[in-house]
């Protein structure tokens, strides 16, 4: 704590500073300044607290003074001395809130008391702002520290066994966690629309925020995180009060998925969504383990909301193809029909409601089987096609949904035949055309 003394009579400055007990009253250290310029100068220079000023002085006087502190913006607390005891004099010194009017002559016990009061006061200013700062802080980083707490609980690294996840929360400082149930849901974008990707995170937040905004406190509060998975997929999750009405809550949560694709569809997002169930933090991992596998084995169909409360698993054994036909199709370069009977293929599944995520795995594997086995027929090694980055993206996105398989199957066909032509030209042409060998030579052989 620092303390100024403000006064036109030294011998007033110095009586204070004799009479008064800086340790005792948490001092550090006291300034003076004879009048008012000169306490300008140390304000502008030294962090001052505490301001004992008198309010009589030539040219600008304390109450002046004052004011011009407020103005700078400096957190003081002010000590008036005043031989008058004039009413405007006490109007204003409270009108700039300073916090003691005394008397001359000078009663250093009735002063002490105005020092002590100041030193709290200004203490407590001090921890208000260090409190203010700390949250605003909080609040520009609370989406980071959430983020960090649920991308450990979706990693696995925080355990769902209850003391250890109490651990983790304290650890965060986010307490609010114990009282709260969540409903995890996972968007799954269905075709592959690169600069769609772009706006999905600005656009499930715009939606969050409009569509929860008019809930009520029974119901759902707010979405508490949401984050990308990975290139297809988005995680989003909401958030209740613990023991809030069950109709409420699945009301509020039709309410919001509507609202939710309906901003999909608008924004030509085509998605999918699964949607979890209410649980405590420790079980939305198992929860979410089991959206993926409603999201992996349920039939692609026209519905874009599958919801695990109402999932009942249905057996979908895959159907092999005719894979010899086709094998024969891309034998004879008849890569025409063999994309159509691919399609005709994926539509007789999707007809018999037979169609998912799985069985498109499936298939993308005997796709990719038939085609290097037929490159193996040439002695081309697939690798030396398909070992990229570009491959694994297509081959990655292809269980989504028939568009995306007919991409990969576009993709797979268009490399292996571009390369099977390259190959069947003559050697000549085939080197150059690889840049193996070179320019043609055009100069003369020279034996030995």
């Amino acid at each position: 704590m620092n303390l100024l003394i403000v006064d036109d009579d030294l011998h007033v400055i110095e009586g204070i500073e004799r009479n008064l007990d800086w340790e005792r009253l948490h001092i550090d250290q006291a300034f003076q300044a004879l009048g008012v310029p000169a306490a300008k100068k140390v304000l502008s220079s030294n962090p001052i607290d505490v301001m004992i000023c008198d309010i009589e002085m030539p040219q600008e006087t304390g109450l002046d003074l004052l004011e011009w502190i407020r103005e700078e913006g400096f957190p003081i607390q002010a000590i008036f001395l005043t031989s008058y005891a004039k009413f405007e004099y006490a109007q204003r010194a409270i009108k700039l809130e300073s916090l003691e009017y005394i008397l001359k002559p000078v009663d250093y016990g009735q002063l002490e008391k105005a020092v002590v009061l100041a030193v709290e006061r200004s203490l407590k200013s001090r921890q208000n702002e260090a409190f203010k700062e700390s949250s605003r802080y909080w609040e520009q980083n609370r989406q980071n520290v959430v983020e960090y707490f649920w991308t450990g609980v979706l990693a696995r690294e925080a355990s769902s066994d209850e003391e250890e996840l109490n651990c983790k929360i304290e650890e965060c400082g986010l307490d609010y966690i114990r009282g709260k149930v969540f409903l995890p849901i996972v968007i799954q974008m269905v075709r592959d629309v690169a600069e769609s990707y772009a706006g999905l995170a600005d656009a499930v937040d715009a939606l969050c925020t409009n569509c929860l905004e008019d809930n009520t406190d029974d119901g759902v509060e707010a979405y508490e995180f949401h984050a990308k998975i990975s290139d297809h997929m988005y995680f989003l999750m909401l958030r209740a009060r613990m023991n809030s009405d069950p109709d409420v809550l699945r009301r509020d949560v039709e309410r919001f998925m509507a609202f939710f694709m309906e901003g999909m569809g608008k924004a030509e997002l085509n998605v999918l969504c699964g949607v979890g169930m209410w649980s405590t933090a420790n079980l939305v991992y198992e929860d979410v383990s089991c959206i993926y596998t409603m999201m992996y084995e349920s039939p692609r169909n026209k519905k874009k909301v599958l919801y695990l409360q109402e999932y009942e698993p249905v057996s979908m054994m895959y159907e092999v193809p005719d894979l010899k036909n086709w094998w024969d199709m891309m034998k004879y370069g008849q890569t025409g029909e063999l994309k159509e009977a691919v399609e005709r293929y994926l539509d007789i599944l999707a007809g018999q409601q037979k169609l998912s995520s799985r069985n498109l795995q499936q298939l993308g594997l005997d796709l990719t089987q038939m085609v290097y086995s037929w490159l193996g027929s040439m002695n081309i090694y697939a690798h030396m096609l398909f070992d990229n980055e570009e491959n694994n993206k297509i081959y990655g996105r292809a269980a989504l949904s028939s568009h995306n398989m007919m991409q990969y199957l576009e993709y797979l066909l268009s490399k292996a035949m571009e390369y099977k032509d390259v190959v069947e030209r003559p050697p000549y042409d085939c080197r150059y055309d690889q840049g193996l060998y070179g320019p043609p030579f055009s100069g003369k052989l020279i034996a030995g």
